[in-house]
């Protein structure tokens, strides 16, 4: 019997991540320019945005198959292996009602599903933290009550250059982009703790906005025990300038965790955008 941790590609882990680390991942089908894609299977990361910059179709996202995770569940309960499933935020996307009745479905209760309420970094927290308790002999219950816990202190900050993207999916209207764009408005959003996305600022210009991102990271108290991921899509010119205004307010990231966002996200806040996640010390 083994611990078989589980998550979707809405975490950004890369190929060789996922080896390393001896977790699944349910790849996310897309749908781009009249081809089928697998997120992270045969789209990469760089291949999608050198796409998304020359084409003016928008990328879909749709969820696996259920087939998918009825493979994942059986094989688990005709071995006696328990799941761990850490997903992206049920907000975003309707894959947990599709893993829950795939559950049901199995009829095997050793399947522990987890709402990550979190995206790309958020959700790379939380795995890798599960990975570390598995290895050092840890119960599923034990990882699954310490991840449920970990879940509400991840903190999130992004922004993005362009409101087109939000436009295309749905997430925004035009005359609201038009209204911010002719006052060169810049959202900084964020993620509560349900998982919904909140904007929490609207700068005037993308580094007065990455400035604000800096300014609340620094009076927040980052819990070292735990990495911190600057994030960016396609291009991290604007990721640099976000740490180099991290750097003034006495925030000294590891710039080797540097990381591009995948496809999933990289679909609706468009090329060098930029953000980063951590762990709060206090909840």
């Amino acid at each position: 019997m083994s611990i078989r941790i589980v998550t979707d590609s809405g975490s950004d882990f890369e190929q060789t991540e996922i080896k390393s680390k001896n977790i699944e991942v349910i790849p996310i089908p897309i749908s781009f320019e009249g081809k089928d894609y697998l997120d992270g299977v045969d789209l990469s990361k760089n291949e999608f945005f050198e796409l998304l910059e020359k084409s003016e179709d928008f990328p879909k996202t749709a969820q696996p198959s259920p087939s998918v995770y009825l493979d994942i569940f059986q094989s688990a309960k005709e071995n006696g292996d328990d799941v761990i499933l850490i997903m992206l935020s049920s907000t975003l996307s309707g894959m947990m009602q599709t893993a829950y009745l795939c559950r049901d479905s199995v009829e095997y209760d050793r399947i522990f599903i987890i709402d990550s309420v979190s995206a790309t970094a958020g959700i790379r927290l939380l795995v890798d933290n599960a990975v570390k308790m598995r290895d050092e002999g840890r119960t599923a219950e034990e990882i699954v009550a310490e991840t449920e816990k970990l879940k509400k202190r991840i903190r999130i900050y992004a922004t993005f250059p362009t409101l087109n993207y939000l436009v295309k999916g749905g997430r925004l209207s035009r005359f609201e982009a038009s209204a911010a764009a002719i006052a060169r408005i810049k959202p900084v959003i964020t993620v509560d703790s349900d998982g919904e996305v909140l904007v929490c600022h609207k700068g005037v210009g993308l580094r007065r906005s990455i400035d604000y991102m800096a300014q609340k990271v620094a009076e927040e108290q980052i819990d070292e025990n735990y990495p911190v991921f600057p994030l960016y899509s396609g291009d991290p010119c604007n990721c640099y300038i976000m740490l180099e205004k991290l750097d003034e307010h006495g925030v000294h990231v590891d710039k080797d965790l540097i990381s591009n966002i995948g496809p999933t996200i990289g679909s609706y806040v468009g090329v060098a955008a930029t953000g980063i996640v951590y762990i709060r010390k206090n909840g």
